[in-house]
């Protein structure tokens, strides 16, 4: 059984929020649907290995996870719900920030002459 604790960054509780988990053959289907408890908890048994996907939404708020399933059922020991940025992504963003950061510069100088 797979178990996931919903919260805001407030670490509050996402309560009675809709969820949605797709299991690795089809993802545009949802396998599983409810809501999550008062406490944020939603549980649901995978009954084959691979990646499922569970999406968590409420009024605007929520995020989505990739959870990895091995052969046995259990979630994959490396797995952690925290989403990380590869370094790849990292350089982007921050190519982004300066890019823009310069076009605005450049674009406040030019009003000045």
């Amino acid at each position: 059984m797979v178990e996931i604790q919903a919260t805001y960054d407030s670490g509050e509780p996402l309560a009675e929020a809709q969820v949605q988990v797709y299991d690795p053959t089809n993802p545009q289907t949802p396998r599983f649907t409810g809501k999550t408890d008062r406490g944020g908890q939603f549980s649901f048994t995978p009954d084959q290995p691979g990646t499922w996907e569970v999406t968590v939404r409420q009024a605007g708020h929520g995020a989505s996870s990739a959870i990895p399933v091995d052969n046995t059922g259990a979630v994959a020991a490396t797995f952690s719900g925290n989403s990380q940025l590869t370094l790849l992504q990292k350089s982007l963003i921050a190519g982004a920030i300066i890019w823009g950061s310069i076009g605005t510069a450049l674009y406040f100088r030019q009003g000045k002459r």
